[in-house]
């Protein structure tokens, strides 16, 4: 199988506005997408290009109902890592009992529609995306 490659860090914050404010005065980040909402996960986001291979996705969550509410209560911070992948398949058959959330289409705005799962493992939360072919 091919090496994952990191494609992004997703991190919590209560406010993806002025998240996304601050991330570009301090950081020179800019936005690479408009900021989505995703319903079925319960969360707007946003990815930042940061000049190098990986991304920064802002993550807010809608209401209590968002599995990262909690975490945006608590001050938000990172929620997970991104990698993208070639073989998508071959790792959902490697991990398939640490799938936290099946795999499902992601936003076209945000990976054109490729597939995403993610997995629990090592301590972690992972999301996997599929490679554009």
């Amino acid at each position: 199988m091919s090496p994952l490659k990191l494609h992004h860090i997703g991190i919590v914050v209560k406010d993806i506005n002025r998240s996304l404010n601050q991330f570009q005065q301090d950081y020179g980040f800019s936005p690479s997408t408009e900021v989505i909402t995703v319903d079925n996960q319960g969360v707007r986001v946003v990815l930042l290009s940061c000049g190098g291979d990986a991304a920064i996705e802002l993550i807010e969550p809608l209401d209590e109902h968002s599995p990262a509410y909690t975490a945006a209560q608590q001050g938000g911070g990172l929620n997970h890592l991104c990698y993208e992948t070639a073989d998508f398949d071959k790792y959902l058959e490697r991990f398939k009992h640490k799938i936290v959330r099946s795999v499902r289409p992601s936003p076209l705005p945000l990976f054109g529609g490729r597939r995403t799962a993610f997995i629990f493992r090592h301590h972690q939360l992972i999301e996997l995306l599929e490679k554009s072919r």
